[in-house]
């Protein structure tokens, strides 16, 4: 649920394309999401479980298209951008490992 209202800041969930790697058997099955791409505005993540230094594991997704970064998940981060963007809704943040903080807008 997280990661769709996420990813409808960028298109329309019916364009999302989301992949497993996993073996299906059934549609009640879970699986993990390993790449989901954006067609109509040309862009992709593919998932990836980060080891932190205090050794708590995050999941990610590291954009394809701009190297190192990946959507961040901080509400933090995401107060910041709105406090300077305004009034614009259609955007998501992205950062690096320094914590740097990156606008995407389509």
């Amino acid at each position: 649920q997280q990661i769709g209202m996420l990813l409808s800041r960028l298109d329309n969930l019916s364009q999302v394309l989301v992949w497993s790697e996993s073996e299906v058997v059934d549609a009640q099955q879970p699986c993990s999401i390993d790449i989901i791409e954006l067609p109509r505005v040309n862009l992709s993540f593919r998932a990836k479980r980060v080891e932190k230094i205090d050794g708590s594991v995050e999941h990610r997704l590291y954009s394809n298209d701009n190297d190192g970064l990946y959507i961040s998940t901080s509400t933090n981060a995401r107060d910041l951008v709105e406090k300077l963007l305004g009034s614009i809704d259609h955007f998501i943040v992205l950062q690096n490992e320094d914590n740097d903080l990156f606008v995407l807008i389509p």
